[in-house]
């Protein structure tokens, strides 16, 4: 079946290529070379075109992460890129769901800061599953002869960074048709940087950030009335329908040709989408039913995330070959757009044509210079540097001559140097290392000879911070509780029985875990710096008789409610057992990734009274148990007011019962 799909989507791609474009390939003229080379700004620097590749879609960049190399002037690159994905129920339960697509893309660089660009794209999907009653897609749905075409503006303002904009307007092809649909055209616009490390050191890294803006009107592409749920979900996701959105892309690729007899460029990429139009209205239908119906946290979720791995090889010339995967992170809701693939395979295939290549001409001086030769009575010192306890060779310690205006010399991997040729006589000689004492030597040169010495080095003193604090009960009496560290060295300390804590660490951040018999566990962080002391408190709730709070499938339940100060957001103290007990079971369930807290009210005041308090309280309770111990990015909180009451509010009992923190589950 993918083969099918791979064999008629490539053949559609391949006729939708206009003739046009060729003709504009023959007009094409070499009068003169220019191009950007965003690492230097001292001109023309000549180098293979293959360099300068393609991205999917058609500009020079990584696989979807455009960079702000532009190519020398008049350089013609084109590329093909099919990728496929196959899995089993991806879309609906019991489904078998394959893609392909395939994106036939040209760039031309008409100016030494501009690109320009065109694709054309198409996209086959097969869906089986079985038949089930009502099902109004297709089996096999095609988006066929979709085309992009743009450009990107790029300049180096150092010469390691390079700033950008990039823009492209996207036509779709009517579904079922070979006909434009104007209403769904799309538009692009977004910020490009380049930080170019190889122009600063030897490292061989490239780091590359876009962040834009896609206004997509693919929804108009087609309507969906009385479509169920499957149906619905599997059209979408094979037209590409998606809301407008904002677009991250961060790439970092290595160039190892240095290393290797042709070259060879791994890729990372990270891309991140979040939606800003409003939840697609098609999934906001109370006839949808997935084991209940669509709830607002199965419509919700703006985010969608993927990362992409992969290698770009250049055999010869200005040929490239490309492999890469996408690797599904996160999934947007049902009303933000189609789920994302768990696996994604990329090839490619591109070639960059430069017809006119820099010939560098360097012109030679011949300075003839007449030295008359002293002779003057000089020696050097051979040295070997060791650990004094070990004995051992100490490498890269780097040695100095007090008093003399020289660069400083590095010990080889057996702890030796060989200094320069100095006059007889006494030279003092300093060694340091980061983990030694300061050492120094006095060497005696002799006359066009060397002398031999050794210098040992004494381990320097560990670098290290303090750690003091106190855990206490909530009447504030010590407790004796173990504490576990976990950062630069892992260590458990146990504190005494007035609850003081007190130890000697080594710098860095430290993950803590606290427990004692009888008590709730807590969580935290430290960093420790050398020479400084960092304190500590935490406050211990002892376990509740019986169980304060209930995992269900979609809720943290809690038996007790979370009282506050009237017409505040200020926690009571009698919640604090019942809010330890709530981050003690988010700390030990891991799987619970994501949760939401609630803030209710009853009717009375304002709307807009209740729904800052319901906000705010419901942002104390998330506060609390950040400081607990429970991550920030496992918790949001969201204020309802009076909006969602669990009674009618006609009498104070039922008041009472809508003022209320709930914990519902959005990830797991």
């Amino acid at each position: 079946m993918l083969f099918r799909l791979m064999t008629t989507s490539t053949l559609v791609l391949m006729l939708a290529l206009p003739s046009a474009w060729a003709e504009k390939l023959d007009d094409l003229k070499s009068d003169e070379f220019g191009g950007l080379i965003a690492a230097s700004k001292k001109g023309p620097e000549r180098t293979n075109p293959a360099l300068d590749a393609p991205t999917v879609d058609g500009l020079t960049g990584l696989f979807r992460t455009v960079s702000t190399r532009i190519g020398q002037r008049h350089t013609f690159r084109i590329g093909l890129h099919t990728e496929m994905f196959s899995s089993g129920d991806f879309l609906v339960r019991g489904d078998d769901n394959a893609r392909f697509l395939a994106t036939l893309a040209a760039s031309y660089t008409p100016y030494k800061y501009v690109e320009l660009f065109a694709n054309f794209r198409s996209q086959a999907n097969n869906n089986d599953r079985p038949s089930e009653e009502g099902r109004l897609d297709q089996s096999v749905i095609l988006a066929l002869g979709d085309m992009s075409f743009g450009g990107k503006f790029a300049y180096p303002v150092h010469k390691a960074i390079a700033l950008g904009v990039a823009t492209d307007l996207t036509l779709l092809n009517s579904v079922g048709g070979v006909s434009l649909d104007g209403d769904s055209t799309s538009f692009y616009i977004g910020m490009l940087s380049s930080f170019y490390l190889d122009a600063l050191t030897k490292a061989p890294l490239r780091f590359h950030l876009n962040f834009g803006y896609q206004l997509d009107n693919s929804g108009s592409l087609a309507s969906f009335p009385s479509y169920p749920l499957p149906s619905l979900q599997v059209e979408k996701f094979a037209l590409g329908i998606r809301p407008s959105h904002l677009e991250i892309r961060f790439g970092i690729e290595g160039l190892l040709k240095r290393w290797t007899k042709i070259g060879v460029t791994p890729i990372v990429e990270f891309a991140f989408d979040i939606a800003t139009a409003d939840s697609d209205t098609d999934f906001d239908n109370d006839e949808f039913v997935a084991n209940g119906p669509l709830t607002p946290a199965d419509i919700d979720g703006r985010l969608t995330a993927w990362a992409t791995l992969g290698v770009r090889v250049n055999p010869i010339g200005g040929l490239n070959v490309e492999v890469a995967t996408d690797i599904g992170m996160v999934s947007p809701g049902y009303g933000y757009g189609p789920p994302v693939v768990p696996w994604n395979v990329i090839v490619g295939l591109s070639y960059a044509y430069d017809p006119k290549p820099v010939i560098k001409t360097v012109t030679r001086e011949s300075v003839r210079t007449i030295i008359k030769k002293v002779e003057v009575a000089q020696g050097r010192a051979r040295g070997r540097i060791i650990d004094a306890k070990t004995l051992e060779p100490v490498e890269a310690a780097i040695v100095t001559f007090p008093g003399k205006d020289l660069t400083g010399l590095s010990s080889d991997p057996d702890g030796g140097f060989l200094t320069y040729a100095f006059k007889q006589g006494r030279l003092p000689i300093m060694v340091r290392h980061p983990d030694y004492k300061p050492a120094k030597a006095m060497a005696e040169v002799p006359v066009n000879g060397e002398v031999k010495l050794e210098v040992k080095l004494v381990p320097a003193p560990p670098k290290v911070g303090k750690l003091t604090g106190t855990i206490v009960d909530l009447k504030n009496a010590g407790v004796a509780a173990s504490l576990t560290l976990t950062g630069p060295e892992s260590k458990t300390l146990q504190a005494s029985g007035s609850g003081a804590v007190d130890a000697t660490l080594k710098p860095g951040k430290y993950h803590m875990q606290i427990g004692a018999l009888g008590y709730l566990n807590k969580e935290g962080d430290v960093t420790i710096t050398a020479g400084g002391t960092a304190t500590i408190a935490f406050t211990l709730s002892p376990k509740p008789r019986r169980n304060l709070v209930r995992i269900t499938r979609r809720s943290i339940r809690i038996r007790r409610k979370v009282h506050f100060a009237t017409n505040t957001a200020d926690i009571k103290g009698d919640s604090r057992q019942l809010l330890d007990a709530v981050a003690h079971v988010l700390l030990t369930t891991p799987r619970i990734k994501k949760i939401e807290i609630q803030g209710h009210t009853d009717n009375r005041g304002t709307m807009a009274r209740n729904m800052t308090l319901s906000h705010a309280r419901a942002e104390a309770v998330r506060d609390y148990l950040t400081q607990a111990g429970v991550p920030a990015g496992r918790l949001n909180a969201k204020g309802y007011g009076p909006t969602k009451p669990k009674r009618p509010n006609i009498t104070a009992r039922n008041r009472a019962a809508n003022r209320r923190v709930e914990f519902r589950i959005l990830a797991q």
